[in-house]
């Protein structure tokens, strides 16, 4: 979608979704009848010149395909190589977004180099009419910024390791989910009554406020700043798209003691664009290296920014392992494969005040979490319909968009298996707001 038309956009999705109603597989596709009957136009029959040949690698003098020696490709693949928003995925998000839907995104990209291969925003709009609806031609996932929550969490945590302040099974003070700061008071959603502390790997787990403030206020300002520096908060990706924001990463020296305690489970000083999001999690597939993202095809990694030791990225991923075996982000399981990730859910800000009944659920997501290929991450801005938290709203959409995703890509499956499948039911997640 990124390099073509809209006017193209709009005939490739109108071709995809014949095809979705009307070829059943295992039966001959009657080229010539698509050209002659169904698709007329010079537009048309351009886009379906360059669908086919993608696919089926055949000049378009062939009349008859049969689809015995190959099927054809399920709408799930035209969406992936189109770079399309899979539309069974986006229309469970509207669900999500109850009657009157805001607006969910995801944006999908190569672990190792940099390159962007889908991105999405629901609800998308009629290319032929850029002027209906209230600025939904948008590119939302690059120009709208948003509070991160708890998906800051893993960078706050490795910085802490990187810098020797803690270790994984270390207990950190959780004093039950409550910690005040003078007038101001930290807590957890999640709180056990009567559980004082949690190990490092648990705060990650768990989506602990109180245990990620503390971890946070341990390390020095200037230099927790730096680190989220260096992942690309509070800058531009520049990778091209128009009207793309940096979003805010306040100065350390006016973080106080609370601006560094909710900047650290991703509140108060800190917003920043999904694509900034997604780019910064590289540094978790890369042995810590940020890698520079691109719209372009590339075939190579390129060389990137380190951030943090290999060995302190390798303890984070597994930690956040821990996130979809132990924590808030079960329902990001892929059947086959080991996954990585942090959910976040945060209240939204509305004249200069939080709204508790107005959130945003997120999920990041790397797999395969042994040597990770893919990073997904997904905002859905405003569910109304059942829960709010991103483990339920967010993951899900991970889980059912990357199982086709490893199939497509033909990503060989994990041998040893702590994600074996996805849950047999959605439960709502406990996570951190």
């Amino acid at each position: 979608l990124l390099s073509m038309s809209l006017q193209q956009a709009d005939t490739e999705t109108k071709i995809v979704e014949y095809l979705k109603a009307n070829v059943q597989p295992g039966k001959a596709v009657v080229v010539s009848e698509l050209y002659n009957n169904v698709f007329k136009s010079p537009e048309e029959r351009k886009v379906l010149d360059r669908l086919f040949n993608t696919f089926f690698k055949i000049p378009m003098t062939i009349v008859q395909y049969n689809t015995a020696s190959k099927k054809i490709p399920t709408l799930q693949e035209l969406s992936e190589q189109l770079q399309f928003p899979v539309p069974g995925e986006m229309d469970v998000m509207l669900r999500i977004m109850d009657s009157d839907p805001r607006v969910p995104k995801f944006l999908t990209r190569d672990a190792k180099t940099g390159e962007i291969l889908a991105l999405a925003n629901l609800p998308t709009y009629n290319p032929n009419n850029l002027n209906a609806g209230s600025g939904p031609t948008r590119n939302r996932a690059v120009t709208d910024v948003f509070e991160p929550g708890s998906t800051m969490k893993p960078f706050v945590v490795s910085a802490a390791l990187d810098s020797g302040l803690v270790r994984p099974t270390q207990n950190i003070d959780t004093s039950a989910g409550f910690m005040k700061i003078g007038s101001f008071t930290i807590h957890d959603a999640h709180a056990e009554p009567g559980r004082l502390s949690m190990t490092v790997s648990e705060v990650i787990a768990k989506s602990s406020n109180v245990g990620a403030a503390r971890i946070g206020l341990m390390q020095d300002p200037k230099n927790l700043w730096g680190t989220l520096n260096k992942v690309g908060f509070g800058m531009r990706t520049n990778v091209g798209f128009p009207g793309e924001v940096g979003g805010v990463l306040r100065n350390y020296k006016n973080w106080g003691m609370v601006g560094q305690a909710t900047v650290s489970y991703g509140y108060g000083g800190i917003n920043l664009t999904l694509l900034q999001l997604a780019q910064s999690y590289t540094v978790f597939a890369n042995d810590g290296e940020l890698k520079p993202i691109t719209l372009y095809k590339r075939n190579e990694p390129v060389m990137g920014t380190k951030v943090f030791k290999r060995e302190t990225v390798k303890t984070m991923v597994e930690m956040m392992e821990g996130v979809i075996e132990d924590g808030t982000g079960g329902n990001a399981k892929v059947k086959g494969y080991r996954v990585a990730g942090k959910t976040g859910t945060a209240e939204k800000i509305t004249n200069g005040k939080y709204e508790k009944n107005k959130n945003i659920g997120s999920f990041v997501g790397l797999i395969p979490a042994t040597n990770p290929r893919i990073i997904m991450a997904i905002m859905i801005d405003e569910p109304t319909l059942g829960s709010h938290f991103g483990g339920a709203v967010a993951a899900p959409v991970f889980s059912n968009v990357m199982t086709d995703v490893m199939k497509i890509l033909n990503i060989p499956r994990d041998d040893k298996l702590p994600n074996t499948a996805p849950q047999l039911e959605r439960v709502e997640p406990k996570e951190t707001i």
